[in-house]
């Protein structure tokens, strides 16, 4: 039965994905309630299954999803044997599990507060995960009764990002590391110091591991206990909006123990006027921003809780106030505050993160 279940689901899969993709940029994407079509820049495209509602949430067909922010049909796949769907889109490996609320942007796990659904042979997702990190804002269009996405037009001043490639393997220590150079910023001076710091910090990372990897399996000789060849991974993300660019670069070692450790690096720049900018620069300086954002990160935390979704710190260890380095991003409409691992919450947790939406704070800005 199982065997027969899962050749059903493949072959749904397989159906239907001879529909056309739209291989022009999408401003404008709109999913319909109800209705077997997509539609992109005001042209309908059809689809073998609808957008539903379910716990709240508005879900949206994974395939078709990617196909309405570019993606064709050789870049939309479906791997029954453990259940995933894949998504190659824009630079973007984008993998989706059933029953999981991690959600993999280039091997970084993203955290989502649902997991996807299978609905007759479909699998199901709210789009905001993945549209938003390809720069799109989502939202609920109640006078059409659609998920509407639409991508800003971006600032001419918008630099290029593209990949620098360090990769090692060794006995003690394997290197993968992916990281961001800009090109084309206004400021010329800061676009350089950027990349030398970026790359700096980089290379002395790297450099650190090899030594430390070296000496634990020096010491591990003694045979007190076994070494582990050591890690060290990076990634990116970006998201461009308007007149702004976030650079999220992302750590991951491991150096022995029962898991490895993760960290973040986010960098914010104006490329209007081409500057880096602090999360304080981005309100009027008699606005006392630290309590403005504190105590929507209070109240979002409380709510979290009281849906048994994630869980914080209780007692001292409890969330009290943003740092004046506080790590943050702009995402459509949305300034995002950034939590590192174990700063407010276990490790399960992740790295905690709060959207507020930008029209909330459009006074104080």
């Amino acid at each position: 039965m199982k065997k027969i279940t899962t050749a059903l689901i493949t072959c749904c899969f397989i159906l239907g994905i001879t529909t056309g993709v739209w291989a022009e940029e999408a401003n404008i994407v709109t999913f319909p309630m109800n209705a077997k079509k997509y539609i992109v820049n005001g042209n309908d495209k059809m689809m073998d299954s609808t957008t539903f509602t379910e716990a709240g949430r508005i879900y949206v067909p994974f395939r078709y999803l990617g196909y309405s922010l570019g993606a064709d049909e050789k870049e939309v796949s479906y791997d029954a044997s453990v259940n995933t769907v894949s998504l190659q889109l824009n630079g973007q490996a984008i993998v989706a599990t059933l029953g999981s609320k991690i959600l993999q942007v280039n091997n970084i796990d993203v955290q989502m507060d649902v997991a996807p659904l299978l609905r007759n042979g479909r699998v199901y997702l709210p789009a905001r995960y993945i549209a938003e990190a390809q720069g799109y804002t989502v939202r609920w269009d109640a006078n059409t009764n659609s998920v509407l996405l639409s991508k800003e037009a971006l600032s001419e001043n918008q630099p290029q990002i593209t990949t620098k490639k360090i990769q090692s393997e060794t006995d003690t220590l394997i290197v993968d590391m992916e990281l961001p150079v800009i090109s084309g910023l206004k400021n010329t001076e800061l676009q350089e110091s950027l990349n030398k710091e970026i790359l700096f910090n980089a290379t002395q990372n790297q450099a650190d591991h090899e030594k430390q990897a070296l000496e634990d399996k020096l010491a591990s000789q003694s045979g007190e206990y076994p070494f582990r060849t050591h890690s060290l991974y990076y990634k990116y993300q970006t998201f461009p909006s308007k007149d702004m660019l976030a650079l999220i670069i992302m750590t991951s070692d491991y150096t022995g123990g029962a898991h490895g450790s993760n960290y973040r690096q986010y960098i914010n720049i104006d490329v209007k006027n081409g500057k880096r900018i602090t999360l304080k620069e981005l309100f009027k300086d008699d606005v006392d921003y630290k309590q403005i954002i504190n105590r929507e990160v209070a109240k979002q935390i409380k709510a979290s809780e009281e849906r048994g979704e994630h869980f914080f710190f209780q007692g001292d260890l409890a969330f009290k106030t943003i740092r004046d380095t506080q790590g943050f991003y702009i995402k459509g409409d949305n300034l995002v505050i950034c939590f590192d691992q174990y700063e407010i919450a276990p490790y399960a947790s992740g790295f905690p993160e709060f959207e507020i939406p930008l029209s909330q704070l459009k006074s104080y800005m």
